[in-house]
């Protein structure tokens, strides 16, 4: 079964912001497709559990969702660039 994954509006919008501002703009668009296709499949595979909330690390990007297993739905709620040095 798979889950539906929504993005609140404000990490649309960021996710928006982080594209536009990456030097490589190929891996920022990777990595939110591996991450909503990895929701989709399912949300608990390879993602941390913080309180209510669940993370997953795709570089460059890393999210911040909230999971409904009743309505099987995933709520992507932040996102932010990966900082590595």
């Amino acid at each position: 079964m798979t889950f539906t994954v929504v993005w609140l509006l404000s990490a649309e919008v960021e996710l928006e912001t982080l594209w536009l501002a990456a030097s490589d703009k190929a891996a920022v668009t990777r990595a939110s497709n591996l991450i909503d296709r990895e929701l989709a499949n399912d949300p608990f595979f390879k993602t941390t559990r913080i309180d209510n909330f669940h993370s997953i690390r795709r570089d460059p990007l890393i999210v911040l969702c909230e999971i409904d297993l009743d309505d099987r739905m995933v709520q992507v709620i932040e996102i932010h660039r990966v900082i590595t040095e």
